[in-house]
């Protein structure tokens, strides 16, 4: 596996993919042999979502979808076992939601939209049970950022419930680089939604002011640069 990460973050396809299946198959083997541990049934879960991530990454739509569809039967057999574990519980949306992103990435928005909606059910619930927890809190924000793309016309609705949980999350860690980062995507998601510029202003601020210490991915900067045009003589870079 780790050398399939390496390979895939160089670029190397064709080589990850190799590593990947090695895995896969001493997985396989491994829970052939004692079917009844559900440490190694999460490992093969992982090997399953590896190839799912990569073949996704190469354009190959249908061979991921098989992937994912491996690790997500595996966690719903691991959550039927153990239905209280919270981990596995995290590990089943999170397979829910590399299918919503798959099928969202196809156009199948319909699909996308089932699976976005079976991963906030899992997180809401979580969170009932842990209110307390911010990791769990900081998921289900994502879950209603999800739920605003593939449904453009409650995206208001859904990035306000996300608002309503990163903020507080934000005023309790303002340090923390993630969240200020988190909270400024989706301020700037419900600017686009709802045409309300102090947000949009509020969320570049926060992306500016990331940026200027060198704290923001570079990922961002580009968003960083269109919305320094937005608001005219701001300059994009301190």
């Amino acid at each position: 596996n780790r050398l399939g990460d390496l390979h895939r973050g160089l670029g190397n396809g064709e080589q990850a993919r190799r590593y990947f299946e090695d895995s896969l198959a001493i997985a396989r083997q491994l829970v052939e042999r004692e079917p009844g541990r559900t440490d190694l049934l999460r490992v093969l879960s992982v090997s399953f979502d590896d190839l799912g991530d990569l073949h996704r990454g190469l354009g190959n739509g249908e061979q991921a979808r098989r992937y994912f569809e491996d690790s997500l039967a595996t966690r719903k057999q691991l959550v039927e076992r153990e239905p209280g574990r919270t981990d596995l519980l995290r590990d089943l949306a999170v397979s829910f939601n590399k299918l919503g992103d798959l099928h969202r990435g196809l156009g199948n928005g319909d699909q996308a939209r089932r699976y976005f909606e079976d991963s906030l059910a899992i997180r809401k619930q979580l969170v009932e049970r842990e209110p307390g927890r911010t990791d769990l809190l900081r998921e289900l924000s994502v879950s209603f950022a999800r739920m605003a793309a593939v449904q453009p016309e409650r995206a208001a609705e859904w990035l306000g419930q996300s608002l309503a949980i990163h903020r507080p999350i934000f005023e309790r860690d303002p340090t923390n680089t993630t969240v200020k980062r988190e909270l400024a995507v989706v301020l700037i998601q419900l600017a686009r939604a709802t045409k309300d510029e102090t947000a949009l202003r509020e969320g570049y601020e926060l992306l500016r002011e990331l940026r200027s210490r060198g704290a923001l991915e570079t990922a961002f900067h580009p968003l960083v640069d269109q919305l320094a045009t937005v608001f005219a003589g701001e300059p994009a870079r301190d």
